[in-house]
């Protein structure tokens, strides 16, 4: 026989697991090495953990999903890169086989693991289907077509900002269109704009729910190597697949600098230059015609009064400052040039015979070379009087200016140092270093100490200056990107440390600088674009080279690239300009002020994210951590709950390799933590929280303070709304109100226990296709549990078996309901048409056998279990004959078990799959029992004294049975009054 439900209470029942965990690592699955990088390239710049999978065109096997010996799950993400699609006889199919995609949707399914499927061709089996069939495709050379983001409410977390249209120019992509008469439920989460060819909005990317199998579809092709586009879309993707909760952090660090303070710079375009006392010519013959320009206190009072005005208008969170890179033998030359009285002395500054030109990478040997130095004077002698004669070393010495900025040295004269002897290097170094302290910058409120900005960036292929580096205390340097030799070749976001071999010293650090089209020896936008396009095939004006710097550098900032930028003092010329619009405002603007302005709004208007500058020490460091920190191999496990109904995340664990690192381990969480747990807090505005870990032994472990459904929620079939994440259901059916407030009498649980015997789990059978509106057996939904309960009856006598025709309508267990709501008496089918009648599938002590008419179990008005059980194989539906479904919205889930019935007859089993994850080799389900006092109890044998079930699946061996059980493959059912349902 089958148990009864005898009571009215509620029924919010999630099959239980024992908790597990999964490895939050990213599979990428891809062709081949280079079509990696569109996965890669974003992972590493969050510093996400990854495992590349390549599938040839004669395929490959899968690695191990999950832990042999603990049944845990090896992968937090998957990602499937062009579906692994080669060209077969003239047709395209991916390279996976029918059985490894199965394979990977059941542990999506088993870990509520999400998968991402970039350049993908729409169809049904995504909802969607092309827009034009006769033109799938676009674009050709010449056609543009915009890409944007229409809904991230389900990667919030990502700080995109709707519409913020991009560029599809060399992504080839298929715009798509909903399909009408789908099964699967596509949402879509960006689209593509209109041009000539797709004259309508089409769809670009949708999330799939699959019975609670989730995978984000991406109909264009990637290239975060170059494309700014795949770049910016990457943050849904990443975002999305990991809930939000990785090891590493998203965050802009954006760093300009500017070289060369206090010298003056020879012209690139003079001609163009406003006429004022600031431009003048050199005093070295040889370059008697040469126009130079020195950066004046009225435009550094420009930049301070900007600075604070860009601050105000960044996103919350940000912290912006300019940071320079001083020469201090500049100061000493203007102050010579307007000294008569002979306060400084010496009375020359330091001056040499032109030095001579080097191949750009020329590695000197060690030793070698002359000094060109003045012999004296051998250290820093200048009085504080001296630097004072120059207005600009006055300025500089007011805190409130100077510490509106970040300071580093740019070394004392600026000579090349490619081929400078130790001696020379050392006096660069040490003169400067005493220069700064002498008129307050090292007290400045960001300086760094360690840090240097090589002069024209030379030097970093000698020896002996990079030991004279080191010998004065300086640890880092920056390089130039234009120059691969000084960037990693194994990371992008690691800095270069030298080597003998290839520097002449090994162990100091190169980090990363990016160039800019503002470039050094030019002070007006005339000149720049002059220099841009004569030496960089640049074309158009000043407009034409700002929109270029915007495609370049915000590519840059959205790749998280945290390089600074480079920019020089003549560059910030401001007070004397002619007017300029930038973004539609005229101004006065330096070329640091319009290549900042344009880039930051351009972030501004793709993302919500903060903007960050990290003094040089600090982003050196930054820089050395992240090296560190990949070299630590730390890893990030995912603790689920032991609801196997929800696969609820409710904490991680942050380990490594020897459980010790040198360095912090960032851990980015969408939302609070109970405890730290002696972790360093950051949160910079909307950027998510991220908590730096120490390893000092032993993994960290933390609870979420809201724990993380990794089932996802969608609408019922009839349309009602549901929960999504954060929500919670208040109120209680009014049947079970009733019996909460003790209407109905008390409430007692105990439970049975049963002896032990293992059952066994059948293979999936080979079944015919279903019809479109036929769910088979493997996709029962699973239920997303809320605080409200459901109750099982309506109080008026009317129970599921009265709801129920018994003449012929075709119902599919798994979509059985509740009789709460009255229509649940009509049944529809999914396509509309009338249901021809039909056996019910569905049995019970009370239901066995009768026809319509008349509820099981008499009167009394207690409803009969929601336990329904195939007694023989379900068929799918014919034509004539397709499922009907109840029109509720109260769903249950059936869980398909072959487990033992009490007192049922033992017909053939019917093999299907158990869609439970760590289920291992065995299922006991317990029972709990809630007695109703009060209530007459149901008088045939099997029923009496039986309330309400909880039924749980557990991932452990069966316990025995006693012999009067028998064995049947039935389905477990449990209700909840929202059910993840897809239409």
């Amino acid at each position: 026989m089958l148990f009864r439900i005898l009571s009215a209470a509620a029924l919010l029942i999630p099959v239980r697991v024992l908790a597990f965990s999964v490895d939050s690592t990213v599979l990428i699955i891809a062709r081949d090495a280079d079509s990696t990088i569109s996965a890669t390239s974003g992972l590493d710049a969050y510093g996400i953990p990854f495992s590349i999978l390549l599938v040839p065109s004669n395929g490959t096997g899968l690695p191990k999903l999950k832990d042999d010996a603990v049944g845990n799950g090896k992968y937090g993400g998957i990602v499937v890169l062009g579906e692994v699609s080669y060209e077969y006889n003239g047709t395209y199919r991916s390279a996976l086989t029918e059985t490894q995609w199965n394979d990977l949707y059941q542990y999506q399914t088993s870990f509520g693991v999400r998968m991402v499927r970039i350049d993908v061709y729409p169809q049904p089996q995504f909802g969607v289907r092309p827009s034009d069939p006769a033109n799938t495709g676009c674009c050709d050379a010449g056609v543009e077509q915009d890409v944007y983001i229409t809904n991230s409410a389900h990667f919030a977390q990502a700080g995109m900002r709707l519409e913020a249209a991009m560029p599809t120019t060399g992504l080839y992509h298929y715009p798509a269109v909903k399909e009408p008469n789908g099964t699967v439920q596509a949402m879509e989460i960006a689209g593509f704009g209109t041009n000539h060819i797709f004259p309508s909005h089409t769809i670009a990317a949708v999330i799939n729910d699959i019975e609670g199998r989730e995978q984000m579809v991406w109909f264009m092709s990637w290239a975060s190597d170059w494309s700014s586009t795949s770049n910016y879309l990457q943050h849904a993707w990443i975002t999305w697949v990991t809930r939000g909760l990785y090891v590493g952090f998203r965050r802009v660090y954006f760093s300009t600098q500017i070289d060369d303070m206090f010298l003056s710079t020879g012209l690139y375009q003079p001609n163009s230059t406003p006429q004022s006392n600031n431009t003048y010519q050199l005093n070295n013959a040889s370059q008697a015609n040469e126009v130079e320009y020195r950066c004046t206190t009225a435009d550094l009072d420009d930049h301070v009064r900007w600075s604070a005005d860009i601050n105000s208008r960044l996103p919350p969170g940000s912290n912006y400052f300019m940071e320079v890179g001083h020469n201090g033998n500049g100061n000493i030359e203007a102050s010579l040039a307007v000294d008569n009285a002979t306060i400084c002395q010496p009375d020359t500054a330091i001056e040499y015979d032109e030095q001579v030109d080097t191949a750009l990478e020329f590695q000197k040997p060690l030793g070698t070379g002359s000094d060109i130095w003045p012999t004296t004077p051998p250290t820093y002698s200048w009085s504080l009087e001296c630097t004072k004669l120059d207005p600009l070393s006055v300025w500089w010495a007011n805190p409130t200016n100077r510490d509106v900025f970040a300071h580093v040295s740019h070394t004392f004269s600026h000579s090349g140092l490619n081929n400078a002897t130790y001696n020379d290097v050392f006096r660069e170094i040490s003169f400067n270093k005493a220069w700064l302290e002498q008129i307050g910058i090292t007290q400045a409120k960001y300086f760094s100490s360690k840090g240097l900005i090589p002069p024209a960036i030379t030097g970093l292929h000698n020896g002996d200056a990079l030991r004279a580096f080191s010998d004065n205390g300086l640890s880092n340097a920056v390089g130039d990107n234009t120059r691969p030799v000084l960037m990693n070749p194994e990371r992008a976001h690691w800095p270069l440390i030298t080597t003998v071999e290839r520097n002449g010293y090994a162990g100091f650090q190169i980090t990363p600088r990016w160039a800019t089209t503002i470039y050094y020896n030019c002070d007006t936008p005339e000149c720049t674009v002059a220099e841009w396009i004569q030496t960089s095939a640049g074309s158009g004006d000043i407009q034409t080279l700002l929109a270029d710097a915007v495609a370049v550098n915000s590519n840059h900032l959205l790749s998280l690239r945290h390089d600074a930028f480079m920019f020089h003092q003549a560059n910030m010329r401001s007070a004397d300009m002619n007017e300029t619009v930038v973004n539609g405002v005229s101004g006065k603007w330096s070329l640091l002020q319009m290549w900042t302005e344009v880039v930051w709004q351009e972030m501004a208007r793709l993302v919500e994210w903060p903007l960050i500058t990290l003094k040089h020490d600090d982003l050196a460091d930054s820089f050395a951590n992240r090296m560190a920190l990949d070299n630590c191999v730390r890893k990030l496990e995912w603790i689920y709950s032991g609801s196997n109904a929800t696969r609820a995340i409710t904490g991680v664990t942050v380990s490594s390799a020897n459980n010790t690192c040198s360095t912090e381990v960032p851990v980015t969480f969408p939302g609070p933590v109970v405890s730290t747990n002696g972790g360093r807090e950051e949160q910079r505005g909307s950027d998510p929280l991220t908590v730096w870990v120490t390893l000092a032994g032993s993994p960290v472990t933390f609870t979420l303070a809201s724990p993380i459904p990794a089932l996802s929620v969608a609408p019922s079939r009839s349309g009602a709304l549901v929960p999504r994440k954060g929500e919670r259901c208040t109120r209680r059916s009014p049947a079970v109100e009733s019996v909460h407030s003790g209407a109905e009498g008390q409430e007692d649980e105990q439970r049975l226990a049963f002896p032990a015997q293992k059952t066994s789990l059948s293979p999936r059978p080979t079944r015919p296709t279903p019809s479109m509106s036929h769910r088979r057996l493997t996709e029962s939904p699973g239920v997303v549990p809320v605080s409200c309960g459901v109750a099982l009856s309506t109080g008026s006598g009317r129970d599921f078996g009265a709801a129920v025709p018994r003449s012929h309508a075709a119902v599919d267990p798994r979509e059985a309901t509740s009789a709460l709501n009255p229509v649940s008496k009509g049944f529809a089918r999914a396509d509309g048409g009338a249901c021809r009648p039909g056996p019910v599938f569905a049995r019970d002590a009370g239901i066995a056998g009768r026809q319509q008419g008349r509820a099981p179990g008499g009167g009394g008005g207690l409803p009969t279990i929601i336990h329904l059980v195939a007694a023989a194989p379900f068929f799918p539906p014919s034509e004539n004959q397709p499922w009907c479904y109840p029109r509720t919205s109260l769903r249950i889930r059936c869980l398909p078990l072959e487990v033992p019935i009490p007192g049922t007859p033992s017909p053939t089993p019917v093999p299907v799959p158990v869609p439970v994850p760590n289920i291992a080799s065995a299922i006991y389900w317990s029972l709990s029992v809630a007695s109703f006092r009060g209530r007459q109890a149901d008088s045939r044998p099997g029923t009496a004294g039986i309330g309400h079930a909880r039924l749980g699946v557990h991932s452990r061996l069966a316990q025995a049975w006693e012999s009067v059980f028998s064995t049947e493959v039935g389905w477990l059912c449990t209700i909840a009054d929202r059910a993840l349902v897809l239409p």
